[in-house]
């Protein structure tokens, strides 16, 4: 078995590749001298302090089916006083309390791969993924985020005098995309 270092560089997401992502990085890890058969294995952290809704948490997660999954296991840690709700599919759910915490487990292990499955919305349902969040549906997730765009949208005398400025006469979008890009 081999242990790779921390890695600390991080590689961004092209805009072109993934214009929805473009906020995010990638760290890409290259193993070398793999045979056929060779089980690699993977383990990472994500740390969540903010998220997009102030005072709100989500996380999802599928493990895709495209090749056999020996084992899965995803932990959430989170003050007991968070109300989380929860959703697994094909996948054990074990919640305990611990020193003022709440850890929830997720496990799935020994599930095959999928063959000929028809579309990536089969594929999803049929393999294990996990959901979790302060908000009990994923409607009310959307609601509380659209009422915290409503917030951003409002264009300020001063944003707007700003965009006026920078514009100049030109008020034709394509001219002002052609300068200002």
């Amino acid at each position: 078995s081999y242990r790779l270092p921390k890695i600390t560089t991080e590689a961004p997401i092209s805009t072109a590749q993934a214009p929805a992502y473009s906020s995010q990085r990638v760290i890409a890890v290259a193993f070398g001298r793999l045979t056929k058969g060779a089980i690699v294995s993977a383990a990472y952290e994500v740390h969540t302090a903010a998220g997009i809704v102030p005072g709100a948490f989500g996380y999802f997660r599928v493990f895709d089916r495209t090749q056999p999954i020996r084992n899965a296991s995803v932990s959430i840690r989170a003050p007991a006083s968070v109300e989380l709700y929860v959703q697994a599919n094909d996948m054990k759910v074990v919640r305990k309390i611990e020193d003022g915490e709440q850890i929830i487990t997720f496990n799935a292990s020994h599930i095959a791969s999928l063959v000929n499955v028809a579309t990536p919305s089969e594929r999803m349902e049929k393999s294990p993924f996990v959901a979790i969040s302060t908000f009990p549906t994923a409607q009310d997730a959307v609601q509380a985020y659209a009422r915290h765009l409503l917030k951003a949208e409002h264009v300020t005398l001063e944003l707007q005098h700003l965009a006026d400025r920078l514009a100049g006469q030109d008020i034709d979008p394509a001219g002002l995309m052609q300068r200002d890009y």
